[in-house]
């Protein structure tokens, strides 16, 4: 009974050994201008590596690093075969649409063969984030490699050898990280401080719940947004985005324009001020991006420039003199209010009916007429 008992326990564990992925590294490397690499073989199929993984950012500097004070846009990784092994084909599967992976297959330096001076170039995986304005906290990604490996062909050492292997196998493996991406780095608001937008410092924000002393955020060189008052305990982002926008600059002609996009669109449960630096005879507008409509901000010119309140940030447009307000159609047409023609008499309605004054007379003049009709008829019908 005994020896029964312990061959069960034993199939057990190799049925448990084979159904755990093996945990790989990923490391930091010194070799070319890569930041990363992982060492695969022909047992490494399933093999997941998640120890050392870059935390990926969507806004963010180019590098990325293993935490989220470090996080950046793109981190790459060196696919390095063991030994004499050669990787003849790669391609990534990307499981999580926070990411995106491309892989070049010969681009990462590995090994010099020592007689012929051949090199061989391992593949090189590109991971970049891809996480939306609102994700603002950290989550999980997942890219899995499909990879053909084999034994190097010595035999033709004379050659490029990333496609000269001999016993080839297929294996997968999976990069993974657990909460390593986001759109951006984040930064804790606290009261009586200030902060400001960067790659580096990050455009999310943690708002404490209530901010008693004023603090403030710089989105860029022109625009500030001051905060005092209960904010809840909300995420946000605050990127600021000051590119021109082709609808608008369509919308205004000949007028300049400098627009300010708050791409996220933040709302808050207290008001904020807003300050943007213009010239005292430019004049403020918003544009709605989901009418269409380009309004004139009910602003406060002071010595920092345009001033106004609001709980939900939009997209802003300081045009160089007054333009008329109006909306822009799905289509690109535009339209203003100085556009809109007073209609001519022919065309007015008739304020009761909504009616065309002229087809109003003319129905007039069928009725007069059926009356008449029906009286000559009555006349003939008595005799």
């Amino acid at each position: 009974m005994k020896k029964v008992l312990a061959s069960v326990l034993a199939a057990a564990m190799v049925l448990g050994t084979a159904s755990v992925a093996f945990a790989g590294n990923i490391k930091k490397t010194s070799k070319g201008s890569y930041a990363y690499s992982l060492i695969v073989d022909m047992s490494s199929d399933n093999d997941e590596y998640e120890t050392g993984a870059p935390y990926l950012v969507t806004y963010g500097p180019d590098d990325a690093g293993t935490d989220e004070d470090t996080a950046g846009n793109k981190a790459e990784i060196v696919i390095e075969p063991d030994g004499t092994l050669r990787i003849s084909d790669i391609k990534a599967h990307v499981n999580t649409k926070n990411v995106t992976a491309s892989v070049k297959k010969n681009d990462g330096f590995n090994y010099t063969d020592p007689v012929t001076g051949k090199r061989y170039d391992a593949p090189v995986l590109t991971l970049k984030g891809n996480a939306g304005l609102r994700d603002f906290e950290f989550d999980d990604y997942e890219v899995e490699l499909d990879i053909t490996i084999g034994s190097a062909d010595l035999s033709s050492a004379g050659e490029v050898l990333s496609k000269s292997v001999n016993n080839d196998k297929d294996i997968t493996i999976t990069v993974r990280h657990d909460e390593a991406v986001a759109y951006s780095r984040l930064q804790d608001f606290e009261e009586d401080t200030n902060y400001t937008n960067s790659k580096t410092n990050g455009v999310v924000y943690n708002f404490d719940e209530v901010i008693g002393d004023e603090s403030r955020i710089r989105a860029n060189d022109y625009v500030d947004v001051y905060f005092k008052g209960n904010y809840g305990t909300d995420y946000e982002n605050m990127r600021l985005v000051d590119d021109d926008i082709d609808e608008i600059v369509d919308f205004f002609g000949d007028v300049d324009v400098d627009c300010y996009d708050f791409i996220a669109n933040p709302k808050f449960a207290s008001k904020v001020k807003v300050v943007i630096d213009a010239d005292s005879g430019s004049v403020l507008y918003e544009y709605n991006k989901k009418t269409g409509d380009v309004t004139k901000v009910d602003a406060e010119y002071d010595s920092d420039g345009w001033a106004f309140e609001t709980k939900v940030l939009g997209t802003y447009i300081v045009a160089e003199e007054e333009y008329e307000e109006g909306t822009i159609s799905k289509d690109g047409e535009t339209s203003s209010d100085e556009e809109t023609e007073e209609p001519t008499d022919g065309d007015k309605t008739n304020p009761g009916t909504g009616a065309n004054d002229m087809v109003g007379a003319a129905a007039a003049m069928a009725v007069v007429s059926l009356v008449a009709a029906g009286a000559v008829a009555f006349k003939k019908a008595s005799k």
